[in-house]
């Protein structure tokens, strides 16, 4: 597994290395410093489980910066790390199609929860920006005719990187009722387990 770590801070780039072996030792992390430094690196097929973008460095930066190495990158999972928390900016990346945003000042054991939710093809919001309007975009409740609304309104949540104690919380819910409705997904949709779950989801443009 190959992951693209782009940002300019080299202690915080260290951080995340760092937590990334966490999640699976055997994680090959490659490094850039700007755009300039990472567009060689997916040039001619250069291929990543995932891209992790600064949107805040010199030179291009912004939502600029996330077009320009999309189009470099086409079909690369790119998620967008930051200080910041512009929601027009967060909004326009995620329609664009990143499939995360991760505020720098999150804890390290929340950062890896989050890798290994858009490593097994989900998408990561944090539950404050959840509740400040941001929506994962891009991602609307399709034809899973066997699946009731409630159970409809579970998955989409799951597939908005929500937690099982954050699903509760949003639609107000017990942790184990949702476990229930989970469970149930599960066997209609044909899913094997969690990741399972959110990956055929995503294929299915639910």
């Amino acid at each position: 597994m190959r992951i693209l770590l782009i940002d300019d801070h080299a202690l915080f780039s260290d951080m995340m290395a760092a937590f990334i072996k966490a999640v699976d030792p055997a994680a090959e992390v490659v490094k850039a410093v700007n755009l300039s430094e990472a567009l060689p690196l997916v040039a001619n097929g250069g291929q990543f489980a995932l891209i992790l973008l600064d949107l805040n460095m010199p030179g291009v930066s912004g939502l600029a910066a996330f077009e320009r190495l999309q189009v470099a990158a086409p079909g690369q999972r790119i998620a967008i790390i930051s200080g910041q928390t512009h929601q027009s900016e967060i909004r326009a990346a995620l329609k664009a199609g990143a499939v995360g945003f991760i505020p720098k000042n999150v804890r390290g054991d929340i950062f890896m929860e989050a890798l290994k939710l858009m490593l097994a093809g989900g998408r990561y919001l944090p539950e404050a920006l959840l509740n400040a309007g941001v929506e994962v975009q891009d991602i609307s409740l399709g034809d899973f005719g066997d699946l009731k609304v409630r159970e409809r309104e579970v998955l989409d949540a799951l597939l908005g990187g929500r937690s099982n104690l954050e699903i509760a919380d949003h639609l107000a819910l017990s942790e184990v009722t949702v476990k229930g409705h989970l469970q149930r997904i599960f066997r209609k949709i044909g899913a094997k387990n969690r990741g399972d779950a959110i990956r055929i989801g995503l294929q299915r443009r639910l």
